[in-house]
């Protein structure tokens, strides 16, 4: 719990540390807090008197070679940091001189919960924030993207002209229990007749 704790106050002090220790400390927490959220608690409390404790997804050997087998295709995956709406901009761009390929793209967009979002995540949307990025995506006009959210009335509203699909989830940010998420699809998108944990299909 003192390493938990020195990490906690690593992400919550980031000017005071250097980026690898940031990244190593979101790292950790990633793997030591409940569903993985660096705002949530630690896994077993912090008496670590659960059924779980703190290591239960810290297994070393593993996390090493994950981590090793990213490394291999390092030459394949650019980190932006860009907002959204400023990447989906960008990969427009990059469409329109030849260098993306929008037919050979598929865009997944995982943004912050709409329900409960601002407790859960250090950055947050409002709601105009996910109206913006419905809009954006609706512009760019790409063929195949996807979108995956909280089952809530506002999502689907925001997204009612697209086709939707909701579905169960298993979570453990508190306790294991069944969630209910929905994905929203382009229409250019075919979707499979039989998803894993699907709970009621919405037509746009």
């Amino acid at each position: 719990m003192e390493e938990w704790r020195f990490h906690r106050y690593v992400i919550s002090n980031p000017s005071e540390i250097t980026k690898l220790e940031i990244g190593f400390s979101a790292f950790f927490l990633n793997r030591t807090n409940r569903s993985g959220i660096l705002k949530a608690g630690v896994i077993g409390g912090k008496a670590q008197s659960g059924k779980w404790k703190m290591d239960v997804r810290f297994n070393r050997c593993d996390l090493i070679s994950r981590i090793e087998n990213i490394a291999n295709y390092n030459q394949r995956i650019v980190v932006t940091n860009l907002d959204a709406l400023d990447f989906l901009d960008a990969l427009n761009f990059m469409d329109s001189v030849g260098k993306a390929d929008k037919n050979k793209t598929l865009l997944y967009l995982d943004p912050p919960y709409y329900i409960k979002g601002q407790g859960l995540y250090r950055n947050f949307y409002e709601h105009d924030d996910h109206v913006l990025v419905m809009e954006k995506l609706r512009d760019i006009n790409f063929p195949k993207w996807l979108v995956s959210y909280d089952n809530a009335k506002e999502i689907k509203d925001i997204y009612s002209g697209f086709p939707q699909v909701e579905y169960s989830l298993q979570y453990t940010a508190q306790q294991k229990k069944s969630g209910e998420e929905v994905m929203i699809f382009s229409p250019g998108m075919a979707i499979p007749d039989t998803l894993k944990g699907v709970s009621m299909p919405i037509s746009a």
